[in-house]
């Protein structure tokens, strides 16, 4: 589809199917109108849509992170909307900052969501709502592992939308909290109070993890 400007000002362009070699001349193109269009006559912000993406290969993350580049160089602001399935892909620290999942995971015997929002290059806040339960848990972990690709410095895991928290999802924080030790990743945790009740009496506040009751608190905690 070609790019065009929306009434809210926005230039938006939606590529789909395989982007592989046959498809790289149009990919370069329609990313290059894209980026005339969003400056001319005057910086819009520019959006590029890959929910209908099924495949591509490396030429796909060269280009964004060129745009990128660019955007940055041109103070444009730019949003990549993906699936979980490209973020292997994508995931790396230069296009994170501008990449944000677009649809939620699919509904199973208990919902649950996973999304992950950058406050800057270096400090992730991932989001999950709903219940981490039996059956949620495994699922939860694969999806915060793929998002973690891009290696963040700061972490935030937002646990106040999180309406029940098995012993499973307690144990899956306990998990990650190690693993982000082990890679030199600052993680905190905004709980809520009825979750941070249950890491109290675990006896897992202020030795192994950091928690908060809001995704503010825990921000602000990391100070400058």
């Amino acid at each position: 589809m070609p790019p065009a400007r929306t009434t809210a000002g926005i230039v938006q362009v939606e590529m789909s199917g395989a982007l592989g070699p046959a498809a790289h001349a149009r990919l370069r193109e329609t990313l290059r109108i894209a980026l005339l269009t969003a400056l001319s006559p005057e910086p819009a912000a520019l959006g590029v849509t890959l929910t209908a993406v099924t495949s591509c290969d490396g030429v796909l993350p060269a280009e964004l992170q060129e745009l990128a580049l660019t955007c940055a160089r041109e103070n444009l602001a730019l949003r990549i909307e993906v699936t979980p399935a490209l973020l292997p892909v994508l995931g790396s620290r230069e296009l994170a900052p501008f990449l944000h999942l677009s649809d939620a995971p699919a509904a199973g015997a208990s919902d649950v969501a996973v999304v992950p929002t950058w406050i800057d290059r270096a400090t992730l806040v991932i989001a999950v709502t709903g219940e981490l339960d039996l059956v949620t848990t495994a699922r939860t972990r694969d999806e915060i592992a793929v998002i973690l690709a891009a290696r963040p410095l700061r972490l935030v895991l937002d646990l106040t939308g999180v309406s029940f928290l098995a012993s499973t999802g307690v144990n899956e924080i306990v998990r990650l909290a190690h693993a982000a030790a082990d890679d030199a990743v600052a993680l905190h945790v905004a709980a809520g109070v009825h979750n941070r009740r249950t890491f109290e009496l675990l006896g897992l506040t202020g030795t192994l993890l950091r928690v908060f009751d809001t995704r503010a608190d825990a921000l602000a905690a990391f100070g400058g």
